[in-house]
């Protein structure tokens, strides 16, 4: 089953408008990653908002992401791993409104 989710424009008066049972960008990735990687640490902050001026950004909420994990799925790979696994994930994302997702491997301890 695809997901689908519906991106906010800045310019929407109300933010929260969507039609029911569709998730945000945000929950479509928290959903993902915790049942593919199932973290012992989990935090995804929205950065949109700081990036919106950018010329490249899609001037649009829930494009930009900090992502924090801790994974045993990760533990033990070259970061260059750890990213490629965490964006085979998320890849078809890219195409629907995500535009950066800055990643911080923990590990466990």
């Amino acid at each position: 089953m695809a997901e689908s989710f519906v991106p906010r424009p800045h310019t929407q008066k109300n933010p929260q408008e969507r039609p029911p049972d569709t998730p945000t960008m945000e929950e479509v990735i928290t959903q993902r990653l915790l049942a593919h990687f199932e973290p012992f640490f989990f935090s995804l902050k929205d950065e949109s908002a700081k990036h919106r001026h950018h010329a490249p950004s899609p001037q649009t909420p829930q494009s930009h992401f900090f992502l924090t994990i801790g994974a045993k799925k990760l533990e033990g790979l070259a970061l260059l791993r750890q990213h490629q696994a965490i964006y085979g994930v998320l890849d078809d994302l890219f195409a629907k409104g995500l535009h950066m997702l800055r990643i911080k491997v923990v590990a466990q301890g």
